[in-house]
């Protein structure tokens, strides 16, 4: 049986795995948009698989919010439009992920300064705050450099 693991991240991947009844780990570094294959009886490679799936290891056609960036085929090359379909599907969920973090921030943020004003001996003022935040490229002579400006406002 063969396993094709393919890397949908932006930077290279090193994919350590462990084999039954063997204590040294073995590793392979997978570049960016690239595969490799691993060839191996059909309990192994079920074996290895099921060493990575809680880390969002999937199948490269059943991939969803907790991918990681590394999925697989079993006897069969992923495909470049899988590639970059899963690297596209990667990314939605990191933008997702980012709106998450962000909103956790501004809720704990808001609960700071409620805290510090009740301890001043006032009331909160109603409403909650609401936030700015602006991202702007480290590379700003790239073409189209990324940027971001998004408002937040916690609701109470």
């Amino acid at each position: 049986m063969k396993l094709y693991i393919a890397n949908c991240s932006r930077q290279p991947h090193t994919f350590n795995y462990k084999l039954p009844e063997k204590t040294q780990s073995f590793g392979v570094t997978i570049p960016s948009g690239r595969q490799h294959m691993i060839e191996n009886q059909s309990d192994i490679i079920d074996h290895i698989i099921r060493q990575h799936e809680p880390y969002g290891f999937q199948r490269c056609d059943k991939v969803d919010k907790n991918f990681s960036g590394i999925c697989y085929s079993i006897d069969k090359p992923v495909s470049v439009g899988r590639i970059e379909d899963c690297a596209e599907q990667k990314t939605e969920n990191l933008e997702s992920l980012s709106e998450e973090i962000l909103a956790a921030s501004a809720v704990s943020l808001n609960n700071a300064v409620d805290q510090a004003v009740i301890q001043s001996g006032e009331k909160p003022q109603p409403g909650g705050i609401e936030m700015e935040i602006t991202g702007e490229a480290i590379n700003t002579e790239q073409e189209n450099p990324p940027s971001t400006k998004r408002n937040i406002k916690v609701k109470k």
